[in-house]
């Protein structure tokens, strides 16, 4: 484990280890090779503390191929355009080989103008209203077609903490509910977690229903 203090001391032992890894393991297609069943994905939270992995810019745009995924959590885009880091062509290039992006509540406004084009717009129906001046004077209306966007960057901002935006290939952009793990029977996470096991016991499942975000972190092991 690369400690947040240690990063840039180690930053070439960190390209070298991905290098090895993406390198390794693009070595031949799964179609050359029936050995090569599984997917592996490379989960990197954080993304942009690690600083630049140049391999991983590149490799982006073909690793699918190789049965590769690549995952990565960032707070802002403002992070991975810095000049430092890959840029803005650089950024763009690997955010354009993702097929799915999932964005919460957004705290930069450069990322919520970005998310609100992303979403799209609509059209909707403008009414405007004249007046005339004069002796003879009256009022006039007509109704226009006005584009809007579906939300506005300040509604991107404001969808809050239980909402989120996704957006996959060859589909619309969607504004969904979040799913918590300690809400979802599926994960049976009291079977596996000493701690979830305890106090499922002592509390009513309505009751862990309702118990803030930071609970989600209580099942972490060091």
């Amino acid at each position: 484990m690369v400690k947040p203090a240690n990063i840039d001391k180690f930053g070439k032992f960190l390209n070298l280890f991905f290098q090895q890894l993406l390198v390794l393991n693009m070595d031949k297609l799964p179609q050359d090779d029936p050995s090569l069943r599984y997917q592996c994905l490379l989960l990197l939270d954080e993304f942009p503390a690690m600083g630049r992995i140049a391999i991983i810019e590149k490799a982006s745009a073909y690793m699918a191929g190789y049965n590769m995924r690549l995952l990565l959590i960032f707070q802002s885009k403002s992070q991975i355009k810095d000049r430092k880091l890959y840029d803005e062509t650089g950024a763009q290039t690997m955010l354009t080989n993702m097929a799915l992006q999932v964005a919460y509540a957004p705290r930069d406004d450069d990322d919520a103008k970005d998310y609100s084009e992303m979403i799209g717009y609509m059209t909707e129906k403008g009414l405007s209203k004249s007046r005339q001046l004069g002796l003879k004077s009256g009022r006039s209306e007509s109704e226009s077609d006005q584009r809007r966007a579906v939300l506005l960057p300040q509604e991107v901002k404001a969808i809050g903490q239980f909402k989120e935006i996704i957006s996959m290939e060859n589909m619309a952009p969607a504004l969904v509910d979040k799913i918590f793990w300690y809400q979802e029977p599926i994960f049976r996470l009291g079977q596996t977690c000493h701690t979830l096991m305890f106090l499922t016991k002592a509390i009513w499942s309505t009751q862990l229903n309702q118990l803030p975000l930071p609970y989600s972190g209580l099942c972490r092991r060091d």
